[in-house]
């Protein structure tokens, strides 16, 4: 068989027929890139790129070649799982082992590695208070292990899949006496809450149960670790501080979460549209947010579509903030009084339904003629609640509190209908604990 030389070829053709060179140009160039010579990834202008985009993926050279040249997102899942943690393709629900486009109910932590990077990152913190440590959705053990191995006392797992527990068996016998292995999903408390509304089964009782009771102000009475990419749990924690409930019915809960950059940017900055900036506020108003590292979105099953695909806002599909969030342990002695944090919660709520809410023309709504006050604290006609940082949308609230109109106001008219009809969407009428609730602050 004759060997082509097609450089030889080329330059003999270019000069005669320039459709011609195109035509064994584009031969040549799919020829060396079916033999892997001029695959952009192979060729590395710098060595400092190199060592930017290279994954540490140690188990298996081939895995951590795909890896390291971008490919992940031609990678099978169950493929990457043989190498990592071979278990799961035999006993996880089929609905993880794929790439979606939806969040699902809970992400499971697959690697070892990983899990040794969270705890190494929350230890120091968590170490200073384990009064009840829950571990959500722990799947195979890999995280649950490292906080044994950390000195963790006693570790309660919560785990809505019974196909895990054999091996999470294994490990509380290798661990007596430290490890309780319960059945549920403690990050899908919100839906648990009205379940128990619709038919008056005690689900949180039964998830809480040997939680202490401690004061608010007190140390934290439950450390939750996990991991959610369900801005529904966040906006839950919001509601739970508010009323009093579900995990803070007991007294604060901290969190130690792994967590999508954007949730965390939306948290912890100004946004542009109002219900993520009523987000924003209520969290900086309500919560002490620290951000102590990060660990591999790869290492979390099941994968988004285009796993490593850059986006330039976010960091979501590399890689997942590990965060504290707890409870502030003075909000309501130094900021608000107890009567008065259901009213600010609907406050702050009403007036970020949308980015053109004005601040004189809204307040004047309530009470009419309280502009010329307003104006008196520097604001003016086309201020927006959206313009307003957590700290001047709590001194509005308490300003517009002081005012003697307020008591008599519509607003409060406005807060008790929503509260109603909040308690009949729910169910019985005591379980938000509102009915006696005096948020006009008598």
């Amino acid at each position: 068989m004759t060997r082509v030389n097609f450089m030889t070829s080329l330059i003999t053709h270019t000069e005669k027929n320039k459709s011609c060179y195109l035509k064994l140009f584009s031969m040549h160039r799919k020829f060396c890139l079916s033999m892997n010579f001029l695959h952009p990834r192979n060729i590395n202008m710098k060595e400092t790129k190199k060592e930017n985009n290279k994954e540490e993926i140690d188990d298996n050279n081939v895995l951590s070649t795909m890896i390291r040249n971008g490919n992940v997102n031609n990678l099978n899942i169950k493929d990457y799982l043989s190498i990592i943690n071979p278990q799961y393709n035999e006993i996880c629900p089929k609905k993880y082992l794929r790439k979606v486009n939806k969040t699902l109910d809970l992400s499971y932590l697959v690697t070892e590695k990983d899990g040794k990077n969270f705890v190494n990152l929350i230890i120091d913190d968590l170490s200073k208070n384990m009064t009840f440590v829950a571990e959500a959705n722990p799947g195979t053990g890999e995280l649950t292990k490292n906080l044994l191995k950390a000195g963790i006392r006693n570790v309660y797992v919560y785990e809505p899949n019974e196909c895990f527990f054999p091996v999470l068996y294994k490990l509380q016998d290798k661990y007596p006496n430290r490890l309780e292995i319960r059945k549920g999903n403690i990050l899908q408390m919100s839906k648990l809450y009205f379940m128990d509304m619709q038919d008056n089964k005690q689900r949180i009782n039964e998830i809480l149960k040997d939680v202490p009771y401690t004061s608010w102000e007190d140390k934290s009475c439950m450390q939750v670790i996990g991991t959610t990419t369900d801005s529904v749990f966040l906006k839950h924690l919001i509601w739970s501080v508010v009323f009093r409930t579900s995990f803070m019915s007991r007294g604060r809960t901290s969190f130690y979460l792994a967590i999508k950059p954007s949730v965390w940017n939306i948290l912890n900055y100004p946004q542009k549209k109002a219900r993520m900036h009523f987000f924003y506020i209520m969290y900086q108003t309500l919560f002490d947010c620290k951000d102590l590292g990060n660990v591999k979105r790869l290492s979390y099953i099941p994968w988004p579509k285009h796993l490593l695909k850059q986006n330039s806002k976010n960091n979501d599909n590399t890689f997942l903030n590990v965060v504290k969030i707890e409870p502030k342990p003075y909000l309501l002695n130094n900021e608000l009084k107890p009567s008065q944090i259901i009213s600010y919660w609907y406050f702050v709520k009403y007036h970020l339904k949308s980015t053109s809410q004005r601040i004189i023309p809204e307040l004047e709504k309530w009470i009419p003629g309280c502009g010329i006050r307003l104006i008196e604290k520097n604001y003016n006609i086309f201020t927006r609640f959206v313009d307003l940082t957590p700290l001047e949308f709590l001194k509005l609230y308490k300003d517009f509190t002081s005012w003697p109109e307020y008591e008599s106001s519509l607003f409060l008219s406005s807060a008790c209908s929503y509260i109603q009809i909040v308690n009949r969407n729910i169910g019985s009428g005591d379980v938000l604990n509102l009915r006696n609730e005096n948020i006009s602050n008598k």
